[in-house]
């Protein structure tokens, strides 16, 4: 569980007297599970094959759909691009895509990845 706070200030100006607080309350783990284990759209023969995993900016795994691995580093070969695939050395497909911010908000260069191993 991550608690988020920050003042509300009169009039939206950072010098403005204090009128409030807004609080959130974020469950990673509740969050995490949904992006790797509901949200793929994969087969029962793909799921056996597959792992789903969640990467930081520094490559990082902070969510994996067998729960394996978190916070070891994952060697992503994106050469830079947004989204794409490859095969690594141990014939396993590998397809990602940089998350995605909101609006203005570019997000937090953050990858989604699907590591799947061959038939």
């Amino acid at each position: 569980m991550a608690v988020y706070a920050a003042t509300v200030r009169k009039d939206g100006k950072k010098d403005g007297k204090i009128v409030g607080v807004l609080g959130v309350m974020f469950n990673w783990e509740d969050q995490a599970k949904t992006i790797v284990q509901t949200e793929p759209s994969l087969s029962e023969d793909e799921w056996k094959r597959s792992r789903v995993i969640l990467l930081d900016q520094n490559m990082r795994i902070i969510a994996a759909s067998d729960n394996s691995g978190i916070l070891l580093p994952f060697m992503l070969e994106h050469k830079g691009k947004q989204k794409g695939h490859y095969v690594n050395a141990h014939r396993e497909l590998i397809a990602f895509a940089k998350t995605l911010g909101y609006q203005e908000y570019d997000g937090l260069g953050w990858y989604a990845a699907i590591v799947q191993r061959p038939k």
